[in-house]
Protein backbone atom coordinates (compact mmCIF):
# COMPACT_ATOMS: atom_id res chain seq x y z
CA UNK A 1 0.00 0.00 0.00
CA UNK A 2 0.97 3.65 -0.35
CA UNK A 3 1.16 4.04 3.42
CA UNK A 4 3.55 1.05 3.71
CA UNK A 5 5.75 2.45 0.92
CA UNK A 6 5.97 5.84 2.61
CA UNK A 7 6.87 4.21 5.92
CA UNK A 8 9.62 2.21 4.21
CA UNK A 9 11.03 5.39 2.69
CA UNK A 10 10.70 7.66 5.69
CA UNK A 11 10.83 5.57 8.86
CA UNK A 12 14.17 4.99 10.62
CA UNK A 13 15.76 1.60 9.90
CA UNK A 14 18.49 -0.49 11.45
CA UNK A 15 20.13 0.75 14.62
CA UNK A 16 18.65 4.23 14.03
CA UNK A 17 15.24 2.77 14.89
CA UNK A 18 16.30 2.80 18.56
CA UNK A 19 15.93 6.59 18.44
CA UNK A 20 12.21 6.41 17.59
CA UNK A 21 10.57 8.37 20.44
CA UNK A 22 7.44 7.60 22.38
CA UNK A 23 4.25 9.40 21.35
CA UNK A 24 4.30 12.91 22.75
CA UNK A 25 8.08 12.98 23.27
CA UNK A 26 8.89 16.19 21.38
CA UNK A 27 12.53 16.15 22.47
CA UNK A 28 13.03 12.63 21.13
CA UNK A 29 11.24 13.56 17.90
CA UNK A 30 13.54 16.55 17.46
CA UNK A 31 16.65 14.40 18.00
CA UNK A 32 15.76 11.78 15.40
CA UNK A 33 14.54 14.28 12.78
CA UNK A 34 17.66 16.44 13.13
CA UNK A 35 20.04 13.44 13.14
CA UNK A 36 18.37 11.81 10.14
CA UNK A 37 18.30 14.94 7.98
CA UNK A 38 21.87 15.96 8.86
CA UNK A 39 23.22 12.51 7.94
CA UNK A 40 21.20 12.35 4.69
CA UNK A 41 22.40 15.76 3.50
CA UNK A 42 26.01 14.87 4.37
CA UNK A 43 25.70 11.69 2.32
CA UNK A 44 24.22 13.70 -0.55
CA UNK A 45 27.35 15.85 -0.62
CA UNK A 46 30.09 13.26 -0.31
CA UNK A 47 28.98 9.71 -1.02
CA UNK A 48 28.84 9.73 -4.84
CA UNK A 49 32.30 11.24 -5.47
CA UNK A 50 34.02 9.26 -2.69
CA UNK A 51 32.28 5.99 -3.66
CA UNK A 52 33.42 6.29 -7.28
CA UNK A 53 36.89 7.45 -6.25
CA UNK A 54 37.24 4.18 -4.34
CA UNK A 55 35.73 1.99 -7.07
CA UNK A 56 37.71 3.53 -9.93
CA UNK A 57 40.94 3.59 -7.92
CA UNK A 58 40.52 -0.10 -7.11
CA UNK A 59 39.53 -1.37 -10.57
CA UNK A 60 40.94 1.26 -12.95
CA UNK A 61 44.30 2.38 -11.58
CA UNK A 62 47.41 0.31 -12.11
CA UNK A 63 48.85 -0.29 -8.67
CA UNK A 64 52.18 -1.74 -7.67
CA UNK A 65 53.80 -2.87 -4.47
CA UNK A 66 52.26 -1.52 -1.28
CA UNK A 67 49.29 0.15 -3.02
CA UNK A 68 48.29 -3.14 -4.61
CA UNK A 69 48.46 -4.89 -1.25
CA UNK A 70 46.41 -2.13 0.40
CA UNK A 71 43.69 -2.41 -2.24
CA UNK A 72 43.48 -6.21 -2.20
CA UNK A 73 43.63 -6.71 1.56
CA UNK A 74 41.20 -3.87 2.21
CA UNK A 75 38.55 -5.65 0.17
CA UNK A 76 39.38 -8.98 1.81
CA UNK A 77 39.07 -7.36 5.25
CA UNK A 78 35.75 -5.77 4.23
CA UNK A 79 34.32 -9.15 3.24
CA UNK A 80 35.61 -10.83 6.41
CA UNK A 81 34.16 -8.10 8.65
CA UNK A 82 30.80 -8.25 6.86
CA UNK A 83 30.71 -12.04 7.25
CA UNK A 84 31.70 -11.78 10.92
CA UNK A 85 28.97 -9.20 11.55
CA UNK A 86 26.30 -11.36 9.94
CA UNK A 87 27.43 -14.64 11.53
CA UNK A 88 27.73 -13.05 14.99
CA UNK A 89 24.17 -11.74 14.73
CA UNK A 90 22.89 -15.08 13.41
CA UNK A 91 24.66 -16.98 16.17
CA UNK A 92 23.10 -14.78 18.86
CA UNK A 93 19.71 -15.33 17.22
CA UNK A 94 20.17 -19.10 17.31
CA UNK A 95 21.26 -18.88 20.96
CA UNK A 96 18.15 -16.77 21.72
CA UNK A 97 20.27 -13.84 22.92
CA UNK A 98 18.13 -11.60 20.74
CA UNK A 99 14.67 -11.61 19.23
CA UNK A 100 14.97 -10.79 15.48
CA UNK A 101 11.27 -9.87 15.28
CA UNK A 102 11.45 -7.25 18.04
CA UNK A 103 10.19 -4.04 16.41
CA UNK A 104 12.98 -1.65 17.47
CA UNK A 105 15.89 -3.96 18.28
CA UNK A 106 15.37 -6.62 15.63
CA UNK A 107 17.90 -8.29 13.36
CA UNK A 108 18.71 -5.17 11.30
CA UNK A 109 19.42 -3.15 14.45
CA UNK A 110 21.55 -5.98 15.87
CA UNK A 111 23.54 -6.07 12.63
CA UNK A 112 24.15 -2.34 12.98
CA UNK A 113 25.27 -2.68 16.59
CA UNK A 114 27.73 -5.47 15.77
CA UNK A 115 28.95 -3.71 12.61
CA UNK A 116 30.03 -0.71 14.70
CA UNK A 117 32.16 -3.05 16.83
CA UNK A 118 33.52 -5.32 14.08
CA UNK A 119 34.28 -2.59 11.52
CA UNK A 120 35.11 0.01 14.17
CA UNK A 121 38.25 -1.81 15.32
CA UNK A 122 40.03 -1.70 11.91
CA UNK A 123 38.75 1.85 11.32
CA UNK A 124 40.38 3.00 14.57
CA UNK A 125 43.66 1.21 13.81
CA UNK A 126 43.85 2.40 10.19
CA UNK A 127 42.78 5.89 11.24
CA UNK A 128 45.59 5.99 13.82
CA UNK A 129 48.12 4.95 11.17
CA UNK A 130 46.78 7.63 8.80
CA UNK A 131 47.07 10.33 11.50
CA UNK A 132 50.65 9.28 12.32
CA UNK A 133 51.59 9.41 8.62
CA UNK A 134 50.06 12.88 8.28
CA UNK A 135 51.93 14.10 11.38
CA UNK A 136 55.18 12.74 9.91
CA UNK A 137 54.53 14.63 6.68
CA UNK A 138 53.89 11.51 4.59
CA UNK A 139 50.26 12.35 3.84
CA UNK A 140 47.32 9.99 4.17
CA UNK A 141 48.63 7.75 1.38
CA UNK A 142 46.50 4.74 0.53
CA UNK A 143 44.86 4.67 3.98
CA UNK A 144 41.87 6.61 2.63
CA UNK A 145 40.68 3.53 0.69
CA UNK A 146 40.22 1.06 3.59
CA UNK A 147 38.94 3.88 5.81
CA UNK A 148 36.22 4.79 3.34
CA UNK A 149 35.02 1.28 2.49
CA UNK A 150 34.90 0.34 6.19
CA UNK A 151 32.98 3.49 7.13
CA UNK A 152 30.66 2.99 4.16
CA UNK A 153 29.93 -0.51 5.47
CA UNK A 154 29.25 0.85 8.97
CA UNK A 155 26.81 3.41 7.56
CA UNK A 156 25.06 0.70 5.53
CA UNK A 157 24.60 -1.64 8.50
CA UNK A 158 23.75 1.03 11.08
CA UNK A 159 21.02 2.57 8.90
CA UNK A 160 20.06 -0.63 7.02
CA UNK A 161 20.63 1.70 4.08
CA UNK A 162 19.48 0.03 0.87
CA UNK A 163 18.30 3.44 -0.35
CA UNK A 164 21.84 4.77 -0.84
CA UNK A 165 22.98 1.64 -2.69
CA UNK A 166 19.92 1.75 -4.94
CA UNK A 167 20.55 5.44 -5.62
CA UNK A 168 24.23 4.86 -6.42
CA UNK A 169 23.91 1.70 -8.51
CA UNK A 170 20.42 1.26 -9.98
CA UNK A 171 18.89 4.75 -10.34
CA UNK A 172 21.77 5.96 -12.58
CA UNK A 173 20.86 3.25 -15.11
CA UNK A 174 17.55 5.02 -15.71
CA UNK A 175 19.00 8.52 -15.47
CA UNK A 176 21.83 7.80 -17.90
CA UNK A 177 19.57 5.85 -20.27
CA UNK A 178 16.95 8.59 -20.29
CA UNK A 179 19.56 11.29 -20.81
CA UNK A 180 21.11 9.50 -23.79
CA UNK A 181 17.67 8.94 -25.33
CA UNK A 182 16.32 12.45 -24.82
CA UNK A 183 19.51 14.47 -25.28
CA UNK A 184 21.46 12.32 -27.72
CA UNK A 185 22.72 15.42 -29.56
CA UNK A 186 24.48 16.60 -26.40
CA UNK A 187 26.27 13.28 -25.82
CA UNK A 188 29.68 12.65 -27.34
CA UNK A 189 29.16 9.81 -29.81
CA UNK A 190 32.40 8.22 -28.60
CA UNK A 191 31.30 8.25 -24.95
CA UNK A 192 30.61 4.78 -23.58
CA UNK A 193 27.40 4.23 -21.64
CA UNK A 194 29.44 3.33 -18.54
CA UNK A 195 30.93 6.85 -18.55
CA UNK A 196 27.47 8.44 -18.71
CA UNK A 197 26.36 6.04 -15.97
CA UNK A 198 29.22 7.03 -13.64
CA UNK A 199 28.63 10.73 -14.29
CA UNK A 200 25.00 10.46 -13.20
CA UNK A 201 25.80 8.16 -10.28
CA UNK A 202 28.01 10.90 -8.82
CA UNK A 203 24.91 12.96 -8.10
CA UNK A 204 22.11 10.38 -8.18
CA UNK A 205 21.70 10.26 -4.39
CA UNK A 206 20.87 13.97 -4.39
CA UNK A 207 18.37 13.48 -7.22
CA UNK A 208 16.85 10.44 -5.47
CA UNK A 209 16.49 12.30 -2.17
CA UNK A 210 14.63 15.15 -3.90
CA UNK A 211 12.35 12.70 -5.73
CA UNK A 212 11.67 10.67 -2.58
CA UNK A 213 10.81 13.88 -0.68
CA UNK A 214 8.36 14.85 -3.42
CA UNK A 215 6.89 11.33 -3.37
CA UNK A 216 6.54 11.44 0.41
CA UNK A 217 4.76 14.81 0.43
CA UNK A 218 2.49 13.76 -2.43
CA UNK A 219 1.74 10.44 -0.74
CA UNK A 220 0.96 12.09 2.58
CA UNK A 221 -1.37 14.48 0.76
CA UNK A 222 -3.25 11.58 -0.85
CA UNK A 223 -3.55 9.68 2.45
CA UNK A 224 -4.57 12.70 4.53
CA UNK A 225 -7.00 14.24 2.04
CA UNK A 226 -8.78 10.95 1.27
CA UNK A 227 -8.98 9.77 4.89
CA UNK A 228 -12.28 9.83 6.83
CA UNK A 229 -13.24 13.09 8.62
CA UNK A 230 -12.22 15.06 10.61
CA UNK A 231 -8.71 14.73 9.10
CA UNK A 232 -9.77 13.60 5.63
CA UNK A 233 -10.42 16.45 3.22
CA UNK A 234 -9.18 19.01 5.73
CA UNK A 235 -6.77 20.95 3.50
CA UNK A 236 -5.96 23.50 6.20
CA UNK A 237 -5.00 20.75 8.66
CA UNK A 238 -2.82 19.05 6.03
CA UNK A 239 -0.99 22.26 5.11
CA UNK A 240 -0.57 23.28 8.75
CA UNK A 241 1.01 19.88 9.44
CA UNK A 242 3.67 20.40 6.77
CA UNK A 243 4.31 24.05 5.98
CA UNK A 244 5.69 25.35 9.32
CA UNK A 245 8.83 23.20 9.05
CA UNK A 246 8.79 22.37 5.33
CA UNK A 247 9.09 26.03 4.39
CA UNK A 248 12.65 25.77 5.75
CA UNK A 249 13.39 22.07 5.27
CA UNK A 250 12.54 21.72 1.58
CA UNK A 251 14.64 24.68 0.34
CA UNK A 252 17.54 23.45 2.48
CA UNK A 253 17.33 19.99 0.90
CA UNK A 254 17.33 21.64 -2.53
CA UNK A 255 20.44 23.65 -1.62
CA UNK A 256 22.17 20.44 -0.47
CA UNK A 257 21.13 18.71 -3.69
CA UNK A 258 22.43 21.63 -5.76
CA UNK A 259 25.79 21.54 -3.95
CA UNK A 260 26.01 17.79 -4.52
CA UNK A 261 25.21 18.15 -8.21
CA UNK A 262 27.82 20.92 -8.57
CA UNK A 263 30.52 18.68 -7.05
CA UNK A 264 29.46 15.79 -9.29
CA UNK A 265 29.48 17.93 -12.43
CA UNK A 266 32.93 19.31 -11.55
CA UNK A 267 34.17 15.71 -11.71
CA UNK A 268 32.63 15.07 -15.14
CA UNK A 269 35.66 16.23 -17.20
CA UNK A 270 37.97 13.88 -15.28
CA UNK A 271 35.51 11.01 -15.76
CA UNK A 272 35.14 11.79 -19.48
CA UNK A 273 38.94 11.78 -19.85
CA UNK A 274 39.00 8.39 -18.08
CA UNK A 275 41.78 9.71 -15.87
CA UNK A 276 41.01 7.30 -13.05
CA UNK A 277 44.25 7.98 -11.18
CA UNK A 278 43.33 11.66 -10.75
CA UNK A 279 39.80 11.01 -9.45
CA UNK A 280 40.73 10.63 -5.74
CA UNK A 281 42.88 13.79 -5.68
CA UNK A 282 40.27 15.77 -7.63
CA UNK A 283 37.59 14.56 -5.21
CA UNK A 284 39.71 15.59 -2.21
CA UNK A 285 40.18 19.03 -3.75
CA UNK A 286 36.44 19.50 -4.35
CA UNK A 287 35.39 18.17 -0.95
CA UNK A 288 38.17 20.13 0.75
CA UNK A 289 36.81 23.41 -0.60
CA UNK A 290 35.93 25.64 2.36
CA UNK A 291 32.86 26.93 0.50
CA UNK A 292 31.37 23.44 0.51
CA UNK A 293 31.66 23.11 4.28
CA UNK A 294 30.46 26.65 4.96
CA UNK A 295 27.40 25.75 2.91
CA UNK A 296 26.99 22.51 4.84
CA UNK A 297 27.33 24.31 8.19
CA UNK A 298 24.48 26.60 7.13
CA UNK A 299 22.48 23.55 5.99
CA UNK A 300 22.95 21.89 9.40
CA UNK A 301 21.92 25.05 11.25
CA UNK A 302 18.74 25.43 9.20
CA UNK A 303 17.90 21.72 9.51
CA UNK A 304 18.16 21.99 13.29
CA UNK A 305 15.78 24.97 13.20
CA UNK A 306 13.36 23.02 10.96
CA UNK A 307 13.55 19.99 13.28
CA UNK A 308 12.79 22.17 16.31
CA UNK A 309 9.75 23.61 14.54
CA UNK A 310 8.54 20.17 13.42
CA UNK A 311 8.95 18.65 16.88
CA UNK A 312 7.67 21.47 19.06
CA UNK A 313 5.52 23.78 16.92
CA UNK A 314 3.98 22.07 13.87
CA UNK A 315 1.68 19.78 15.86
CA UNK A 316 0.19 22.64 17.85
CA UNK A 317 -0.45 24.69 14.72
CA UNK A 318 -2.04 21.72 12.93
CA UNK A 319 -4.35 20.99 15.87
CA UNK A 320 -5.83 24.49 15.57
CA UNK A 321 -7.45 23.42 12.30
CA UNK A 322 -9.13 20.32 13.71
CA UNK A 323 -12.90 20.73 14.24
Amino acid sequence: SLDALLRKIGDPDGLEALLIPNIGDSGGLFAIIAEHNIIRTLLMLIIGPVFWSAVLWFVGVKKEGRQKLVGTWSVVLLVLCAAATYLWSKYDTWQHYLNPSYPFLGFAAQLGYRAVIVFGIPVLLIGLIAVLNIVRGKGIGGSWFPLFIMMFAIEYFVYDDQFTLIALIFIPLFLAGGYRLLFSKNVNENEDFIITYIKFSLMSLAISEVLSTALTIGGIAIIRLTAPPPIGGNVAFFLAGILPHAIIEIPVFLVAAAASIRIGKDLWPTIEAEDWESIPSKTRTLLGDARTWRTYALIVFLLVIAALIEAFVTGYIANIFLP
